[in-house]
């Protein structure tokens, strides 16, 4: 079975992410694929649940809720079948996804992530034919009459889960990491 570790939002950046959400739903005329909005860190294969659970709680121990700095582009997918919204290349959640990745390969664990090439997302809808041709391979800007540094907005990481990958909501959360407040 998959697991999926993911990083979540409080309340007040997940509205800040919805608002962006349904602008380009509205745009694009967009259908949202999920309510929740996370930020995949990685994926893990068949794992001993117990076992990864004290990894990943020993991982956890020194890190503090961040935030996470997002820019004026949406990007699509490698297939271009889903729409993202790119996490800015820099900082706190970058250093923690590759401290989580490298040390559960070191544990033995099946983890798919690429660790030359960090590529952090937030799911915000499947894609059609509208934006896939507005893109062209490239990015589209959230707001045309912003630049990429005037509409730079940051949000706040408050936890981290461990996801099963089963289509039941109820059955999906295995396990909640909060992080530290500073």
């Amino acid at each position: 079975m998959k697991y999926f570790l993911v990083a979540l939002f409080d309340d007040q950046s997940n509205s800040t992410i919805q608002n962006v959400q349904r602008n380009i739903c509205r745009k694009y005329k967009l259908y949202k694929s999920s309510p929740n909005l996370y930020i995949p860190i990685s994926s893990i294969t068949n794992p001993d649940v117990e076992k990864l659970d004290v990894v990943i709680s020993k991982i956890i121990i020194p890190y503090k809720k961040f935030k996470v700095g997002l820019n004026n582009s949406v990007c699509l997918s490698e297939n271009s079948s889903q729409v993202n919204l790119k996490v800015e290349d820099k900082g706190y959640i970058f250093r923690l996804a590759r401290n989580i990745t490298d040390t559960l390969d070191l544990h033995g664990f099946n983890v798919k992530s690429d660790n030359d090439n960090i590529d952090l997302r937030i799911l915000l809808a499947n894609a059609n034919h509208i934006i896939k041709k507005s893109c062209n391979g490239g990015t589209v800007s959230i707001d045309d009459s912003l630049s990429k540094d005037d509409f730079f907005k940051f949000v706040k990481v408050c936890r981290l889960e461990l996801w099963k990958q089963v289509s039941n909501k109820k059955e999906m959360l295995v396990k909640t990491y909060n992080l530290r407040d500073y």
